[in-house]
């Protein structure tokens, strides 16, 4: 899935006319201003995000195949440190929240 999505955000950026014209003549209901050029800087994310998917995913699969203690402990660290900040910002919005809600 990491690397669709990276071909599909490369495309967008690349050639965000095209996409254009295919996304408006599909539905009636995006409106005559979508405008995929305003949606740069998310191709940007899409394209960095994918790309530590795809390596975090290589690092699982070929650490599990070629049985590497190396490799595995990578995976491991990376996707240590990838729930803790998600855990740690998931923390933060949830208190954020509640403090401009008390105040």
């Amino acid at each position: 899935m990491g690397c669709v999505v990276l071909g599909l955000s490369i495309y967008a950026l690349i050639d965000g006319n095209n996409l254009e014209s295919l996304v408006s003549s599909g539905s009636e209901a995006v409106g005559s201003d979508f405008s995929v050029t305003v949606y740069s800087s998310a191709a940007i994310i899409l394209i960095v995000v994918s790309a530590l998917v795809a390596i975090v995913a290589f690092f699982g699969c070929c650490g599990a195949i070629k049985e590497s203690k190396c490799m595995l402990g990578t995976y491991f660290v990376i996707i240590l440190a990838l729930f803790i900040g998600m855990t740690v910002g998931a923390v933060y919005g949830y208190t954020q929240d509640l403090v401009f809600n008390f105040l």
